[in-house]
């Protein structure tokens, strides 16, 4: 795998849904700031390892600015490893 990319996987219970590289992805998380809002936050390659509560929404793929992947998820979790972004939810 290029390393200048990260990995996107989504994983539904009816299995690997997508794995894919990407510069960037958007997810949906259910609380924002203070516990309150939620919205939408960016992950890029080297960012800090992370566990997210993910809301009911879009989650998207991109590289070099270009939508590769978007697919609507429900609430699930993202966690963030080793510039590997890996999605546990069910399809919309």
């Amino acid at each position: 795998m290029n390393t200048d990319f990260m990995t996107l996987k989504i994983v539904t219970p009816e299995g690997i849904l997508t794995e894919i590289s990407c510069d960037s992805v958007i997810i949906t998380v259910r609380d924002g700031k203070n516990g309150k809002n939620g919205g939408q936050y960016g992950i890029r390659k080297g960012h800090a390892p992370s566990l997210f509560a993910t809301g009911h929404g879009f989650i998207t793929g991109k590289r070099n600015d270009e939508i590769i992947f978007r697919e609507i998820l429900r609430e699930g979790f993202a966690r963030v490893s080793e510039n590997t972004v890996t999605v546990t939810a069910e399809k919309e």
